[in-house]
């Protein structure tokens, strides 16, 4: 799942994908060699956003 978000985004790069909760970080494509990922965009805030969401 995370990699289809990834190339969603590498893909539509003016898409504005957000976390659901405030104050709602843009997702941002991210790699770590050959593994693709999400990340939330850095804010204030001290907390992982992404983290915080509800799993599936």
């Amino acid at each position: 799942m995370k990699e289809t978000i990834h190339d969603f985004i590498v893909e539509n790069p003016d898409s504005k994908i957000v976390v659901d909760l405030k104050p709602f970080p843009v997702l941002l494509a991210a790699k770590n060699g050959t593994q693709k990922y999400v990340r939330s965009q850095p804010n204030s805030s001290e907390n992982d956003n992404l983290l915080k969401l509800p799993r599936v």
